[in-house]
């Protein structure tokens, strides 16, 4: 005996249908479900960044891109400069576009009466009550389901916060602030050595990209008055042995660290190769981010006020910026949570790494660890999950 169809049956048949049909009417086409789920988005919205297209219709930015380069190169969008953010572009409708949306627009309308006329005058109102109140229905029921998962989503990340580890001992963080030292002081011969061979830290298969045209005067600079004050130093101290030799080891030491910071800026530098990306700042910085964690590159200079904090948030939009002079030339927008751990020694009742990633808006949002009641990145924070990085 068959068992009798129930609603959802008929509206699983009734999706099922309109599937079908958009595939027909866009077999041969440029067209696709999704690419033309943003063009109506764009007849409602108006133009509109990628940021926020990616967030109304829920996607990730990096798919959001490939939509709007796939109908960029079908003539259906183009990408106009933002009139007041000159970080962002807006998605606009060509005439091509707006004619075809048009067209869409009527047959929606013919077919809605279309389907309509199956339905007797006299029930047409209880139909559409009914259909009404079903979509109420399975929204409320997708609402409540999404919200128990963040729900327990949050509690993860509670609970992965919670699992601090104790507030480091002095003498822990002396010997943490010691061994970076002895760190720094091997890198810094590392780079010399590297430059004497011309050996640049790049890896096989892979391009690499100098960042150290702002600073490399100053360092010359530096490098020159270093070596100057040696000999001049010499002669006042000469005298006194002790306190003669105390400042010529001072002072050629601190020569060849400037020489070796100069020969970590030039052997250093960004890298673009198989595994992804690899983001370098000077002797410590050194993050690698994988392809798969990347969801667009760009050229973008900017230039900030002197002082502006590394991590920014506009727009829900968190940036870390590693400046060089105040100035940033690429941006990179990131599509997952990326752990960015960045140099130095964490404050005072900083926790470790938490294994959880907080969930955002979009597809994901991340947060900067908090430090001691703070969220900045200075003094050697270790971050989390920036949707940009500048550099």
């Amino acid at each position: 005996m068959a068992t009798p169809a129930t609603v959802l049956d008929r509206l699983l048949e009734i999706s099922d249908l309109f599937q079908r049909d958009l595939a027909r009417e866009f077999a041969g086409t440029s067209l696709t479900a999704s690419r033309t789920r943003l063009l109506w988005e764009l007849v409602h919205e108006g133009p509109s960044t990628q940021h926020a297209l990616a967030e109304r219709l829920e996607v990730s930015p990096r798919n959001v891109t490939g939509l709007v380069d796939a109908l960029e190169a079908s003539g259906y969008v183009r990408r106009e400069p933002h009139p007041s953010d000159r970080r962002a572009f807006l998605v606009t409708l060509t005439a091509a576009a707006e004619a075809l949306m048009t067209e869409m627009q009527r047959d929606h309308a013919e077919l809605s009466e279309t389907l309509l006329a199956a339905v007797a005058p006299e029930d047409r109102a209880a139909f559409l009550r009914g259909a009404e109140a079903v979509a109420d229905r399975l929204r409320g029921l997708v609402e409540t389901a999404e919200a128990g998962r963040a729900a327990s989503r949050r509690s993860r990340d509670m609970t992965a916060e919670v699992r601090r580890a104790p507030v480091a001992s002095v003498a822990r963080r002396v010997g943490a602030t010691a061994l970076r030292a002895l760190r720094l002081e091997l890198r810094i011969y590392a780079s010399i050595g590297r430059l004497i061979a011309r050996r640049p830290a790049i890896a096989p298969g892979a391009s690499g990209f100098g960042y150290h045209a702002p600073v490399i005067t100053i360092l010359w600079i530096f490098i020159v008055l270093s070596a100057v004050e040696i000999p001049i130093l010499d002669l006042i101290v000469h005298r006194w042995p002790v306190v003669r030799i105390t400042v010529l080891v001072i002072g050629i030491w601190g020569l060849t660290w400037m020489i070796g910071l100069l020969a970590a800026y030039l052997m250093r530098p960004h890298t673009v190769g198989p595994d992804g990306i690899r983001v370098r700042e000077g002797l410590e910085t050194d993050v690698l981010l994988a392809w798969d964690d990347i969801a667009s590159v760009a050229r973008e200079r900017r230039i900030d006020e002197p002082k502006t904090p590394k991590v920014t948030e506009a727009d829900g939009t968190r940036t870390l910026s590693l400046r060089m002079q105040n100035e940033t030339a690429v941006l990179i927008e990131l599509e997952r949570p990326t752990r960015v751990r960045l140099p130095g020694q964490p404050r005072a009742g900083a926790s470790r790494w938490s294994t959880t990633f907080a969930s955002g808006s979009t597809t994901w949002t991340g947060s900067w660890r908090r430090c001691g009641g703070r969220s900045e990145s200075a003094a050697g924070t270790c971050a989390r999950a920036p949707l940009r990085m500048r550099l």
